[in-house]
């Protein structure tokens, strides 16, 4: 089985540099045995981030140009309302210009795997801030993707982490601070234990109710085949203001001819398990949070 995995996108900027080296040797301990393709951004902000990334066969590739839609509302337009029942930052106001860039993930992994060798029973779109399981089950995971498109990220506000932090938070509800660290530490836990709920594309009876996105691909990791990506292109898609952002935009181009697997646990972002009061305040700064 020939599997490509394409680490893709950038690293943000609020995070630690340390991480960055430390979360390369993890991933490449995950997908051990897989051919490996790495990519980022050619801006003088991304350059600095990754200049002490060494030994590996780094792509740069030049950032597009932001185009004057929101992409967010473009699926929201296009897409039944119940699919966005809960997800305030679809419509949030004042977040027009962050939501704009919201198609570059998909931009990112385009450039990316036309430039790669074809012919992999399986691709994997990886984040570089992606924090895994370190027993990440590859093999089970790459048997439901033999008929799935699969999307893996875990929720950081399922009820079953809030609740876990429930008394505690009433304690300390009036530090945002201590609040979010609390359920982040509860994340990461959660992640390290590598328990994880499988969401098929219809819905389930999960306690979390907007796991039943139908048209939402979660996107921490991807798996997807060669065959999904044929047919869309989606640098033009984005040219003329018909693709959708982040998670709505990975169904859209994915999702056309097979159904779709998400899974909420194994996997999450820097972002929402760091607890440092540095990235906290960087992220309230750039109303990340």
């Amino acid at each position: 089985m020939k599997v490509a995995v394409l680490v893709n996108g950038n690293f943000h900027p609020y995070l630690r540099r340390e991480t960055l080296s430390e979360n390369l040797v993890s991933i490449q301990k995950v997908f051990s045995g897989c051919d490996m393709f790495y990519q980022t951004w050619d801006d003088e902000e991304d350059r600095h981030i990754f200049k002490d990334i060494k030994d590996i066969d780094l792509k740069y590739v030049s950032k597009p140009d932001p185009i004057n839609y929101d992409p967010y509302l473009k699926a929201y337009d296009n897409i039944h309302p119940r699919y966005f029942n809960g997800l305030t930052r679809v419509t949030a106001p004042n977040a027009t210009e962050l939501r704009s860039r919201g198609c570059f993930q998909h931009i990112s992994l385009s450039k990316q795997y036309d430039s790669i060798p074809k012919g992999y029973d399986f691709y994997v779109r990886v984040r570089w801030d992606a924090y895994f399981n370190e027993s990440f089950p590859l093999k089970d995971i790459l048997t439901l993707a033999e008929d799935h498109v699969i999307g893996i990220a875990s929720i950081p506000n399922h009820p079953s982490i809030i609740k876990q932090n429930q008394s505690f938070t009433k304690q300390i509800e009036k530090d945002h601070y201590l609040t979010l660290r609390a359920r982040r530490k509860t994340l990461r836990d959660h992640i390290d234990r590598g328990t994880y709920c499988i969401i098929n594309e219809t819905g389930s009876q999960n306690d979390y109710p907007y796991c039943r996105w139908g048209h939402y691909l979660k996107d921490f990791v991807i798996i997807f085949k060669e065959e999904d990506m044929e047919g869309f292109d989606i640098e033009e898609s984005y040219r003329t203001k018909q693709l959708y952002g982040a998670e709505f935009g990975w169904h859209q181009i994915l999702c056309r001819k097979r159904s779709h697997i998400n899974i909420d646990g194994l996997v999450s972002i820097y972002r929402n398990i760091d607890t440092s009061v540095r990235t906290f305040n960087k992220l309230k700064v750039g109303k990340l949070i």
